[in-house]
């Protein structure tokens, strides 16, 4: 228990929040749950009890409808409701509640999101999709999260797994997978108009609507524009601009003859902000600080047709085209990424198979100006890969699930095989044990094999220049995990939940700068000192990661989150030193979340959130509190009024800091208000 609460109580050396603060926190919460309990109201506190939790369908484990208590990896759900007590703006804000997972914001724009390790704003061993979509770039293998800008109300649930997911998912689901699933459009019918506006955040609206045209037809359109403040806080001033954006979609779900379904979505975006840049020059100093103006534009449409039969009979064939656009003044990455995917589900005495298919082709260009990163200007990339799965009954308390993955890379000779081995066992009705071992890779993005720039100038004592240059290498490879995972779920009461999970990783290939010798370039007229992308690396992780759900009476909920993660590596063998590597302090060693939901009377809602995380070594960043509060109050079934305070407790410190730039943005205390109304 010490270990639960110690994030929020407790006072270690460098803690940067003083302890009295962490006393009224503490001495706050206890006022509040001890006036509520004197005149709670009786309703429940959410539409999800425990037992319901923990039988949800999930989909991202193994591509089918499973209870989540029988699911054989470390998987969170964050519902819909869950989301909206949140007080969330933003996917990435709405993913804090995840054990194991670190989000940490860098300015208005940029976030850096990962799971068990190796976070940064170009973070690329975390897969995230969207209804099954992959939304991440292949320039560099991550994501632009400012661009995965699904609207909160449309969301139904986020499944996030972490640890490998190649055998299912393929190549970049590493560390972990999030799957955002959008509700479908027969439940969301009739007028919604969500309005806000806050001290940041300086203005939201959203307008949805949706209609069913038939028994078996039913869609959604909607828009939405977003206005968000310059976070500011910078070293050079209040640099960067507010980031604006507009997006309009649809959805629509039909029921075919047959048992055949159709889900038919697609959406479009322009954006447009500014973040600040740290840009190299030629002449003393050597480096300056700008405005870096961001326009941002895409949009996708996807159709997937899904047979059910029956339970264990099942087929669905999905396609989807998705562009993105991402503008600067030194660079235009852009990409055009048409997919199709077939799988297959059927029975066979105690197996249950699943098998399909995948073909995907991505067009990326990459046009520079003025200094900026150098590639190749366009260039086709395709990845064919086919899997297997075979989950073997014993008995109906006790599985054993066997799977593979094949995968080729045009611009990789090699064939890859993800395999994994789990079993999962029902000890009890409300308790079970499962464990897994896996195998995962990361595909070689287009930066690691083309890049080509300048970082630094700088000169000698005689006066003559020196330019550090970056470039990728065409032989740059896979990177590879094998992970070992074990993990308990149980049920202790009809009011208590805990959901552990431990883990060991063996990582080889990791990507390194490497340091190669100096030499003097006439095209440069310099010495230029070249850095070049490799597999240079090793190492472990380990780490234990424990979600406690509490729910003493109707109108309370408590759930904490803690988990401790750590990492070493190791150079591998190599006639060149290395300059730059992979880091264990760009992971906090532990995280603790708390969330307290309450129901008051007259239907108000109260949801206080406070999440504490050890320093980040790499970027100097002390260990942190940060607190979130919301007020709610359903005047009516159709109308809500919420309130939200974020990060208040402050700060003098960066939230994190991009590994492309030196310059920090500390996050500033947040309030925001907002009003749904449904019609």
């Amino acid at each position: 228990m010490t270990e639960i609460v110690g994030g929020i109580g407790s006072r270690n050396a460098g803690d940067p929040y003083p302890e009295k603060f962490s006393r009224g926190v503490a001495l706050l919460c206890l006022c509040a749950v001890l006036a509520c309990s004197a005149f709670a109201a009786p309703a429940d506190l959410s539409e999800v009890s425990l037992e319901q939790l923990l039988q949800l369908e999930v989909v991202s484990v193994s591509r089918k409808e499973q209870p989540l208590s029988k699911s054989a990896a470390a998987i969170c759900v964050l519902t819909g409701d869950d989301i909206r007590r949140s007080g969330a703006l933003n996917i990435p804000d709405a993913l804090r509640m995840v054990p194991g997972l670190h989000v940490g914001r860098i300015d208005t724009t940029t976030w850096a999101v990962s799971a068990r390790g190796f976070n940064g704003e170009f973070s690329n061993k975390l897969l995230v999709m969207v209804d099954g979509r992959s939304v991440y770039t292949p320039i560099f293998g991550g994501v632009f999260w400012n661009a995965v800008d699904v609207p909160l109300a449309d969301i139904d649930r986020i499944e996030v797994i972490r640890g490998p997911g190649g055998t299912m998912w393929g190549a970049n689901a590493m560390n972990g997978v999030i799957n955002i699933l959008t509700k479908s459009s027969r439940d969301t019918d009739g007028t919604l108009v969500v309005a806000g506006s806050g001290t940041q955040d300086n203005a939201l609206t959203y307008v949805r609507h949706g209609a069913r045209l038939s028994d078996s037809l039913s869609y959604r359109v909607f828009g939405k524009f977003q206005n968000v403040r310059s976070m500011g806080g910078n070293v050079a001033g209040q640099l960067g601009q507010p980031w604006l954006l507009g997006r309009t979609g649809f959805r629509v779900d039909a029921r075919l003859p047959g048992s055949w379904e159709l889900l038919v979505e697609g959406d479009a975006y322009r954006g447009s902000g500014g973040q600040v840049y740290g840009s190299t020059m030629p002449e003393p100093p050597y480096f300056q600080l700008l405005d870096n103006p961001i326009r941002q534009s895409g949009g996708f449409i996807l159709a997937r047709f899904t047979s059910k039969a029956s339970q264990t009979s099942q087929s669905s064939l999905q396609v989807f085209v998705d562009n993105q656009v991402h503008r600067t003044p030194l660079f235009q990455p852009a990409s055009t990424t048409f997919d199709v995917e077939y799988q297959r589900r059927f029975a066979r005495g105690r197996h249950d198979f699943i098998w399909g298919g995948n073909a995907r082709t991505a067009r990326t260009s990459y046009p520079t100006a003025g200094g900026g990163p150098s590639l190749a200007a366009v260039q086709d990339n395709g990845l064919f890969s086919g899997f297997l799965q075979d989950e073997i009954s014993f008995s109906d308390n006790l599985q054993l699930v066997i799977g593979t993955k094949l995968e080729h890379n045009t611009r990789s000779p090699k064939l890859q095989i993800q395999p994994s081995v789990k079993f999962n066992w029902s000890a009890t009705p409300t308790t079970n044990l499962w464990a897994s071992v896996s195998r995962a890779v990361r595909s070689p993005n287009r930066l690691e094999r083309e890049l080509d720039i300048s970082l630094s100038h700088s000169s000698t004592p005689e006066g003559v220049p020196v330019i550090t240059r970056l470039t990728g290498d065409l032989d740059y490879g896979y990177e590879q995990v094998v992970a070992y995972e074990t993990g308990l779920r149980t049920r202790l009461t009809k009011a208590l939940t805990i959901d552990a999970t431990g883990f060991v990783n063996q990582y080889s290939g990791l990507g390194v700068l490497q340091l190669n010798p100096a030499r003097y370039d006439p095209s440069f007229n310099a010495i230029v000192v070249p850095l070049t992308f490799a597999n240079g690396a090793a190492g472990s992780s380990r780490g234990v990661e424990i979600s406690l759900i509490w729910v003493p009476k109707p109108w309370l909920r408590v759930q904490n989150n803690w988990s401790h993660f750590q990492l070493s590596l190791r150079e591998l063998p190599s006639s060149m030193p290395i300059a730059r590597g992979p880091t264990s302090g760009s992971f906090p060693t532990w995280q603790n979340n708390t969330r307290l939901s309450l129901n008051l009377p007259r239907r108000f809602e109260l949801d206080t959130s406070f999440y504490g995380i050890s320093a980040l070594e790499a970027y100097n960043i002390p260990a942190s509190l940060r607190v979130d509060v919301r007020l709610g109050w359903r005047y009516s079934p159709n109308l809500e009024f919420s309130l939200t305070g974020q990060d208040l407790g402050g700060g003098n410190h960066p939230g994190y800091i991009s590994e492309s730039s030196t310059q920090s943005v500390n996050p500033r205390r947040r309030v925001y208000g907002q009003i749904q109304w449904r019609f």
